[in-house]
């Protein structure tokens, strides 16, 4: 059953400040394992950095859908509290994936969740990013 679903889109050009952020700053948003798969020549590139920044909005998205249909609307967080809890990675097709911490998620909405399935599809131009979550699992059986 679906959970929750979440989209974004975002134009690329937004970011490309970003590159002067100092990295404390940009730990606030990315992990280093982010950070790192958004470098080429040492320089961050603003589209890499703009896909990844959709994507965790995007579940941010399919979350809160997800915590309403459960009820657990109680304790919300901010989209910058759930960045730390998602990360994108590369599976070894170049497939990207979220990786979340759930543990933490928990302790952030004061509940317990349900097991879950993220998936995620996201795809990246010089003008425009897009991101598509979708959270799926057993519920109210």
């Amino acid at each position: 059953m679906i959970l929750g679903i979440g989209t974004d889109i975002v134009d690329p050009a937004r970011f490309i400040h970003w590159q002067h952020y100092s990295l404390p700053r940009l730990q606030r948003v990315f992990s280093d394992g982010e950070l790192a798969a958004a470098m080429v020549n040492g320089l961050l590139v603003p589209e890499k950095l703009a896909v990844r920044f959709a994507a965790k909005e995007a579940f941010y998205k399919a979350l809160a859908a997800m915590l309403v249909r459960l009820g657990q609307t109680h304790k919300p967080a901010s989209l910058l509290a759930v960045c730390k809890a998602v990360e994108v990675v590369n599976t070894t097709w170049q497939v990207p994936t979220l990786v979340v911490d759930w543990d933490y998620l928990q302790e952030l909405f004061a509940c317990t969740l349900p097991s879950v399935t993220v998936d995620c599809s996201l795809a990246h131009e010089k003008e425009m990013v897009v991101a598509f979550v979708i959270v799926s699992g057993v519920y109210g059986s």
